[in-house]
C-alpha cells in the first residue's frame, strides 16, 4: 500500500501535477477495501474537494463522477475478489 500517497492527499498536501487517473482509482481501491462503500465514498469526496479547493480547483470537482467511477471499481473489485488493483484496472479499462 502507498500510505505516503494515501496521507499527502488526506493531508491535502499532495503534487497535483503527478495526481493521475491510475492513482485517483488507487485511493478508491484502497478505501473501498478499508472502509464501507458509503464511508469510503464520503471520505473521499471530502478529501479530494478539500485538496481541489487547496490548489484553485474545486470547481473540476465532481461528486457525480467520483461516484460513478465508485462503483463501477467497487463491482469490478467484488466480480473479481482475488485481483489485484493492477488486474481491476484493466478490468475497467480493456484494450
Amino acid at each position: 500500500m502507498d500510505l505516503e500517497l494515501i496521507k499527502t492527499f488526506e493531508e491535502g498536501t499532495l503534487n497535483l501535477k503527478g495526481f493521475d487517473h491510475k492513482k485517483h482509482l488507487y485511493i478508491a481501491y484502497v478505501y473501498l477495501n478499508t472502509f464501507p462503500r458509503r464511508m469510503a465514498i464520503e471520505k473521499y469526496c471530502g478529501h479530494l474537494k478539500d485538496l481541489l479547493d487547496k490548489n484553485g480547483y474545486g470547481w473540476k470537482f465532481s461528486r457525480p463522477i467520483t461516484e460513478s467511477y465508485f462503483d463501477k471499481l467497487d463491482v469490478a473489485m467484488k466480480q473479481n475478489p482475488k485481483s489485484s488493483f493492477d488486474e481491476v484496472v484493466e478490468l475497467l479499462n480493456p484494450k
